[in-house]
Parts: C-alpha cells; sequence; structure tokens
C-alpha cells in the first residue's frame, strides 16, 4: 500500500485535544469516549493497555492538558449516564 493511502491513526494526545477544543465550543455535555480491545494483544496479559486504558492513562494525560476534575466526571460518569438513561 502506498504511503500515501495509509489510515491516519491518532494518538490519546491528539484525541484529547480535540475533546478541549469541543469543550471550548460549549459541547461538554454531549462527549462520550470509549476504546475496544478487539484483538488480545490490546489485553494487558499480552502488553496491551487493557480494559482500564482510559482510567489508567487518557484521564492523567486529560489532567496534564489542562481538563478539569468537572469535565472529567463529565465526559467518564455524567455524560455516559445521561446517555443510557432509559426513559
Amino acid at each position: 500500500m502506498p504511503e500515501e493511502q495509509l489510515p491516519d491513526q491518532q494518538t490519546d494526545t491528539q484525541r484529547i485535544r480535540e475533546i478541549m477544543e469541543l469543550i471550548a465550543r460549549g459541547w461538554l455535555s454531549k462527549i462520550l469516549i470509549s476504546h475496544d480491545i478487539g484483538f488480545k494483544f490490546r489485553l494487558n496479559a499480552y502488553g496491551g493497555p487493557g480494559y482500564a486504558h482510559i482510567l489508567n492513562n487518557a484521564v492523567p494525560m486529560m489532567k496534564v492538558y489542562g481538563m478539569t476534575d468537572e469535565q472529567i466526571r463529565a465526559i467518564i460518569i455524567d455524560n455516559p449516564r445521561t446517555f443510557l438513561t432509559m426513559k
């Protein structure tokens, strides 16, 4: 596959910067984040980040990039609760 056709893989840092931009635009209450374990090499047992990747890696990085505890709580607790509430 020619280099110009390779998929562009974002890093967690790039994603966090985009989330910060969405927050700045007023979209905090609409932001949800997730990750997947689609291959066994993503599991801790095989050297991957595992199921706790967001809590162990992304949340500390969010704090480094200036997200407040309230913003992080909204993204990882409040927004999913609202989204998943059955009415």
